[in-house]
């Protein structure tokens, strides 16, 4: 399972996060719902996250940051 950032490109490692506007991502290789929970508990495992939610299909997630929290995308591709 890999995944990818579709959000535009952001200068910094980490920035202040917008609690109303989603951080979303492309992931591909999930084939059953097991996978995309693995991907939602690991995605809600990163500082910050308040919350995410996983498609299977088309294959993304949807993270929302805490108000005030550091936006690390590299952690969350990690």
């Amino acid at each position: 399972m890999t995944t990818e950032q579709t959000t535009k490109p952001q200068p910094a490692p980490q920035v202040e996060a917008s609690a109303s506007t989603p951080t979303e991502l492309a992931i591909t290789g999930m084939s059953c719902g097991n996978c995309a929970r693995h991907a939602m508990e690991a995605l809600q495992g990163v500082p910050g996250v308040r919350s995410a939610a996983v498609s299977l299909e088309p294959g993304g997630a949807a993270v929302r940051w805490d108000a005030g929290a550091a936006q690390d995308v590299p952690a969350l591709l990690r």
